[in-house]
């Protein structure tokens, strides 16, 4: 296959800690608010799509305001708000119709598009898995890359095993995992072990450090920084 940028992106991800998908997937979700913020705030277009949305889910409103703009937050949300207000004032004023005003207020706040950020998250997730399952066929450095790496979480295992991948890339996928699940399992056995009321040793701060990877592993990567 030929090698492009994403193909070196995607082996630097699977260097990293973590599942290499939940990496590339939320740091495209930031990419878009980074660039809504400072290029598409007051494009209008797209801001008749996140009117329709009524803004962002809860994760990339927050991320917007924490790790982007303060002033992209404040006039999408200024906008949002404007929005939610003629829409109750909408809804008190057509008294003639049947539906009861609870409904028509509801009906007018209820989003009628999708969060733009998780819509650049979910087609990252979707590009990223692609190309692991293609690289994994038969790229060696790629194997060897993964063969040492995290692996997945299992949301993007499941996805990833939906695809159908090769023979060679699904025993690859399935060795790595295996390992890193009991990897996972060994750093939380202190805390099952002192789970028994017949052991008096407390759960220390260290033993609870290792719950971010087993939780990660499962549901995926917590976005922090």
């Amino acid at each position: 296959m030929e090698k492009h940028t994403p193909y070196y992106e995607l082996l630097e991800a699977i260097r990293q800690s973590g599942c290499p998908v939940c990496r590339l997937a939320i740091r495209s979700g930031d990419r878009f608010l980074e660039t809504y913020s400072y290029e598409h705030v007051n494009d209008i277009e797209i801001r008749e799509l996140v009117r329709a949305a009524r803004g962002f889910c809860h994760h990339h409103t927050w991320r917007l305001f924490h790790k982007h703009s303060p002033l992209g937050t404040a006039l999408t949300f200024f906008d949002i708000l404007g929005e939610a207000s003629q829409q109750i004032g909408a809804a008190k004023e057509q008294q003639g119709i049947m539906r009861s005003l609870a409904a028509r207020v509801r009906k007018g706040l209820t989003p009628q598009g999708t969060c733009l950020g998780c819509d650049a998250q979910n087609n990252a997730e979707q590009r990223h898995l692609g190309l692991l399952v293609e690289t994994l066929r038969g790229d060696r450095e790629a194997q060897e890359t993964y063969a040492n790496s995290d692996g997945l979480c299992l949301l993007h295992l499941r996805t990833a095993l939906g695809s159908r991948p090769a023979r060679e890339a699904t025993e690859l996928l399935l060795r790595v995992q295996e390992k890193r699940i009991a990897a996972v399992r060994e750093q939380m056995s202190e805390i099952v072990r002192k789970a028994d009321y017949r052991v008096k040793e407390r759960v220390t701060p260290k033993d609870i450090d290792s719950l971010p990877a087993a939780l990660a592993q499962v549901v995926g990567e917590e976005a922090l920084d």
